[in-house]
């Protein structure tokens, strides 16, 4: 994948010199006190949007304990003020990139930018760690905890040696990876079963022969979880589905029985679950494992994946009169709009089933494939189907379905521009005003004045 084009020396050269003045003055305030360490810290981003610019901690010996000495929003100076006007010029034109319409461009983009932050760190500790108020191990550190790497971005901040020896839990963790990574399967398989929560990617890499450990723990305190992995594995075994089946009916399970159901409609099993859904007494748990199909991958715990997207199984569970009240319900602490919001992530190959979906007599269905096809993820092949699509519900009988039209359009930038009339005769005479202000939103999101 081409580096991104950005002048990552200039970003450097003015960050560091930014830093280096901020620290410095701090040691100036406080010239009797020890400085271990400096770090940026609270980083957040979001995939084909935002990189924001992340906060300045500084932490003293004196201001320390044992408990805070690697959690620095917990440190004495969590947000020191460091950012001259020309870096956050720099990093404003970061942004602007960071929104560019390409988002397997933002996956590059945002790998540059911590290497970038990876050579700053360097570069600050040695420019501040001969300050006489700095400690012998003083070092300036990249915190990034909502990062899966974050470990190792951590560890490229400095020399191996310094890592263990001021890291050595962490030091730890990374040797017994490699120690587990030269383990027959087998015996990985026994220890991921003790513990499905903390080894669940690992187990699902097992594939096949995961698969007994996981039905021996259906039932248990993690059975739940057992569920969802053999969802995620996506293999349809007639001993998975009797076991997943068996415990979907089990009264005693609960409301945690809508994973095992939720696993059935993965594998395929729906006409099982349309029977379900029939009896009042199942019916609740049915249709949510139903829905399942179309819930997407926004939580951790979440591995529901239907692939490919295919609205058969809920066009016939709403053909069922005893059910289509049940499996329109919103939960009663959310609203329609967030609710088919986070309803609404397919694939590529995805996008003429979402295409169908916009014209379906089921409102929840229209609403679902708008939401999927407002993803510039989908790529510039499917722009100009998906758009059209999305634009042909500014006439949707519907409010909520001509909101998420009128929102989801902007999502696709200047790609969508050709739509930019049609957008703009929406923000003006739409009835409702809650969509013309998300018409008028769209608007600027695709750089255009409303």
């Amino acid at each position: 994948m081409a580096k991104t084009k950005l002048d990552w020396k200039k970003y450097e050269a003015e960050l560091i010199a930014c830093i280096e003045i901020a620290v410095r003055g701090a040691m100036d305030e406080y010239p009797d006190e020890h400085f271990c360490g400096a770090a940026l810290h609270h980083f957040y981003r979001e995939s084909g949007e935002v990189i924001a610019m992340p906060c300045l901690a500084v932490n003293t010996e004196e201001e320390l304990d044992e408990h805070n000495r690697w959690s620095s929003p917990d440190w004495y100076w969590e947000q020191l003020p460091f950012a001259s006007r020309k870096f956050g010029q720099l990093h404003e034109r970061l942004n602007k990139e960071a929104n560019s319409i390409d988002r397997k461009y933002w996956t590059t983009l945002n790998a540059d930018w911590m290497d970038s932050l990876v050579r700053v760190a360097k570069q600050v500790t040695a420019k501040l760690k001969v300050r006489k108020q700095a400690t012998k191990d003083f070092g300036f550190y990249l915190f990034d905890d909502d990062s899966p790497d974050s470990v190792e971005i951590l560890r490229r901040c400095m020399t191996a040696a310094k890592f263990r020896r001021l890291f050595p839990r962490l030091q730890e963790i990374l040797d017994e990876k490699k120690v587990d990574a030269k383990r027959p399967a087998t015996e990985k398989l026994t220890k991921c079963a003790g513990d499905l929560c903390s080894h669940r990617h690992e187990i699902v890499k097992h594939g096949e022969a995961a698969i007994p450990i996981l039905l021996d723990a259906l039932g248990g305190k993690d059975g739940w979880l057992a569920a969802s992995l053999l969802a995620k594995l996506g293999i349809p075994h007639s001993k998975v589905i009797k076991a997943l089946r068996h415990q979907a009916c089990l009264p005693e399970n609960g409301w945690t029985r809508m994973h095992e159901t939720g696993a059935l409609a993965i594998l395929g099993d729906i006409d099982f679950l349309l029977g379900m859904a029939k009896k009042a007494k199942t019916r609740e748990v049915a249709i949510e494992g139903i829905k399942k199909l179309y819930a997407g991958t926004s939580g951790e715990y979440d591995v529901y994946v239907s692939d490919p997207l295919d609205y058969r199984p809920l066009e016939r569970l709403l053909e069922i009169d005893s059910c289509r009240k049940e499996a329109q319900k919103i939960p009663r602490s959310d609203s329609p709009i967030n609710y088919a919001m986070r309803h609404g992530w397919i694939r590529r190959g995805d996008v003429d089933e979402a295409i169908r979906g916009t014209t379906s007599r089921y409102k929840m269905i229209r609403e679902h494939a708008v939401c999927a096809l407002g993803n510039r993820d989908l790529g510039k092949a499917n722009c100009a189907k998906a758009t059209q699509a999305i634009v042909d519900r500014f006439n949707d009988r519907a409010m909520s379905v001509r909101y998420l039209a009128a929102l989801k359009i902007g999502y696709w930038k200047k790609w969508a521009k050709d739509h930019l009339p049609a957008i703009r005769k929406l923000r003006r005479n739409d009835p409702d005003p809650d969509v013309r202000d998300s018409a008028r939103a769209s608007i600027r999101e695709m750089g255009f004045r409303p």
